[in-house]
């Protein structure tokens, strides 16, 4: 278990990362600052803001997420069929 809470701590910003993104300490204020921004983010069960450190990158990079054509190589992909 504690393995797998390492992984979604180190997948997400923490709360003190959260506070430096947006300038605030409050929730409300954190939450306004992300929707003015267009910041995709989630609230989880606790009332936490869970923003992915990869979203983070991409997006204070200044790359928009149409701009990126991802195209998947089928031929590069396992055939499940094959197996018994």
């Amino acid at each position: 278990m504690l393995l797998i809470q390492n992984i979604i701590n180190e997948e997400f910003l923490s709360e003190e990362e959260i506070e430096e993104l947006t300038g605030a300490k409050q929730l409300k204020y954190q939450i306004q600052y992300l929707i003015d921004r267009d910041w995709q983010f989630e609230l989880n069960r606790k009332n936490r803001i869970m923003v992915s450190r990869w979203y983070t990158r991409l997006k204070l990079s200044g790359l928009k997420f149409n701009d990126v054509d991802i195209e998947i190589d089928t031929a590069i992909q396992p055939d499940f069929g094959r197996i018994k």
